[in-house]
């Protein structure tokens, strides 16, 4: 579960009418990642995704959450058109605005927080999510630094085709092992070891060995920091 908060989710209903516009948010930033998925209408088969890190314009592509395919563009999806704090575009495609049989659509919005702009924490200089990017080393242990321990992490290959891995703290994310899901099939829990285990200051790709999913793939990811944000003072 998620909760809306400012600069760090929200949630759009709107309807569609296969006309490029701008949808409203709330979100208070730019987006890091949206979801999209039609919830009424005839054309809801794949849920449409925008990552910041998608390819230097991520605007212009889309991936699928519930597929392992790689990135895909398209112009119809987000209009080639990057979001803003108040705004995201969308294009014709009826997978993000159509208007077949009252197209209704739900949209997942995530931010971005970078160097200290989150706006979290008791003097509000603190960062709780990032949507970044990564290179895979040829070998050997490799750690993304957050700035932050995380707590929930999705990662995504866009250069090539993989899945959707989920990993949270709640389900045993740990330096040793970590339980994994996958949102883009129905498999169930796994444990999985020498990958995507949580630090300090970021998480660890992996341990050692060879590159998860391959030497220069390039991957996306979500991080969503783990709490508290300031120790107690008090016993009370």
């Amino acid at each position: 579960n998620f909760r809306k908060a400012p600069k760090f989710f929200d949630v759009v209903k709107y309807s569609g009418n296969a006309t490029v516009r701008t949808i409203s948010h709330n979100l208070g930033s730019v987006p890091g990642m949206i979801i999209v998925k039609q919830i009424a209408g005839n054309s809801g088969m794949f849920w449409p995704v925008y990552h910041r890190g998608n390819t230097s314009a991520p605007q212009d592509n889309y991936m699928k959450l519930d597929t392992a395919s790689a990135t895909v563009d398209d112009a119809n999806m987000w209009n080639d058109t990057a979001p803003t704090d108040s705004v995201f575009t969308v294009g014709t495609s009826a997978y993000t605005n159509g208007t077949d049989n009252g197209a209704t659509y739900i949209a997942y919005l995530f931010a971005h927080n970078d160097s200290g702009d989150g706006g979290f924490g008791p003097d509000g200089d603190q960062d709780i999510i990032k949507c970044g990017t990564y290179t895979e080393a040829g070998s050997g242990a490799q750690e993304i630094n957050l700035g932050f321990e995380p707590q929930w992490l999705m990662v995504k290959p866009f250069s090539g085709t993989g899945d959707w891995w989920m990993y949270d703290t709640m389900r045993g994310q740990s330096y040793g092992g970590s339980n994994r899901l996958k949102a883009n099939v129905s498999d169930a829990e796994a444990a999985q070891a020498g990958y995507f285990a949580p630090t300090p200051n970021g998480f660890i790709a992996r341990l050692s060995g060879s590159a998860f999913f391959g030497s220069g793939v390039e991957v996306i990811y979500m991080a969503i920091r783990r709490g508290p944000l300031a120790p107690p003072e008090a016993g009370t």
